[in-house]
């Protein structure tokens, strides 16, 4: 249907896999979902325990030359989404922690999140303002250089962001799913 070989889709669903995004049944099947508020919850729970901890061993190793920058651009940019706020976090903030494990597992959990969250904004969902806020006040507390202070709000923004994600998921739970799949897709 792609126009692509066996060997290349399954080494894309390998990585897909890998990344936790699809799994295969007994039976061998490749699976995709379901997402459940659970499995939110759970993902938001591990980005309160390990987003934190990234912050304050990163804390010395700060460019806070970029963080500014970003933050200055927070109200003038319409690029600046929550999204963008969060990926900018991680890249200049906490991906600067010197436990580079500790990031990659970091960015591993973040992927089915920031995937559901391209979704609803594709399916039409505004633009979460409060959220902007927040990350505004973190990269305020971080550019002030209270590590702890930011790493305590991050841990705290965490918890309200899972709530609100979990909210927009339910917005959109109610969306008829008749024709909604691809051709090469079997929902089940």
């Amino acid at each position: 249907h792609l126009g692509v070989s066996r060997t290349v889709v399954r080494d894309v669903l390998a990585r897909l896999q890998e990344r936790g995004l699809v799994r295969k049944s007994p039976s061998s099947h490749w699976i995709a979902g379901p997402l459940t508020a659970r499995t939110v919850s759970e993902k938001f729970q591990l980005r309160e325990i390990m987003e934190p901890a990234a912050l304050r061993l990163a804390g010395p190793h700060l460019r806070y030359a970029e963080v500014e920058a970003l933050l200055e651009r927070i109200g003038t940019d319409p690029e600046i989404t929550p999204q963008y706020l969060g990926d900018a976090l991680l890249e200049h903030c906490i991906a600067q922690a010197p436990n580079a494990a500790l990031v990659e597992i970091i960015r591993s959990n973040r992927l089915l999140l920031s995937s559901v969250d391209r979704a609803l904004i594709l399916l039409g969902l505004p633009r979460d303002e409060d959220t902007i806020e927040q990350y505004q006040t973190l990269l305020e507390l971080i550019t002030h250089h209270p590590i702890d202070s930011a790493c305590e709000y991050l841990r705290y923004h965490l918890s309200i962001t899972a709530r609100r994600y979990l909210a927009r998921m339910k917005i959109v739970a109610v969306i008829d799913e008749t024709g909604s799949f691809a051709p090469y897709l079997s929902p089940q």
